[in-house]
Order: C-alpha cells, then sequence, then structure tokens
C-alpha cells in the first residue's frame, strides 16, 4: 500500500508541512520511503505515478509527525 501524507516539519515550525509518501507492506512494514518532500499535493501525486506507475492507487493516513 503507497501512503501520501502531510509530514510536519519537525523542529522547523515555521515551515508548512510538506507532502511525502512511503509504500507499506501487508504486514506493516515500511518497505521503501520517497526521498523528496513536496510543498504541494499534485507534485506528489505525479511523483507516486512516475515510480509506481499511473494506475497506483495510494491512501492518505491522517498528519504524521517526523
Amino acid at each position: 500500500m503507497i501512503e501520501l501524507y502531510r509530514a510536519s516539519p519537525g523542529p522547523y515550525r515555521g515551515r508548512a508541512q510538506q507532502w511525502r509518501f512511503r509504500w507499506r507492506a501487508a504486514n506493516g512494514r515500511i518497505v521503501a520511503t520517497g526521498s523528496e518532500s513536496y510543498s504541494n499535493r499534485a507534485d506528489a501525486v505525479a511523483a507516486i505515478r512516475l515510480v509506481f506507475g499511473i494506475d497506483a492507487q495510494f491512501v492518505e493516513p491522517e498528519a504524521v509527525t517526523l
């Protein structure tokens, strides 16, 4: 399953949340993560489709704090 989420900027409170994605295996473990963060959702979705294919399905869990 591919997860698309907004991650809080950590110690940089003045920065906006960035979009990220990761691939989670059926057993719940994270297999891979995107190495970049994206300022808007459309760019993150485009990256997912480039990596996993145009028909890639993804979910959007609640906000994640890094």
